[in-house]
């Protein structure tokens, strides 16, 4: 840690997971846009793009953030990572 910064904030995290195609390259942060859908997502499967962008906005906005997590196991993983005493200034989950 640098002289005279925050102490880091300790961290809860929470790791949800379920079967399916890890995105690789740029698809892994555009899955966070709006009205963005994974790729092979068919017309069939209801939804409209907003469910992780809106996710990930409400973790930033509680001083967190959500993420996709490298499992490597066949599994599709986000990570969800918020400061255990609320927002504290000047620190990063990352």
């Amino acid at each position: 840690a640098r002289p005279g910064a925050a102490p880091p904030a300790p961290w809860v995290v929470m790791r949800i997971a379920n079967r399916g195609e890890i995105p690789g390259g740029r698809v892994r942060e555009e899955i966070f846009e709006r009205f963005r859908r994974g790729p092979g997502i068919g017309e069939n499967v209801r939804g409209h793009g907003l469910g992780l962008n809106i996710a990930r906005e409400l973790a930033r906005a509680h001083g967190g953030e959500l993420a996709l997590a490298d499992t490597g196991s066949g599994w599709i993983t986000f990570e969800l990572k918020l400061p255990a005493s609320g927002p504290a200034a000047g620190t990063s989950p990352g």
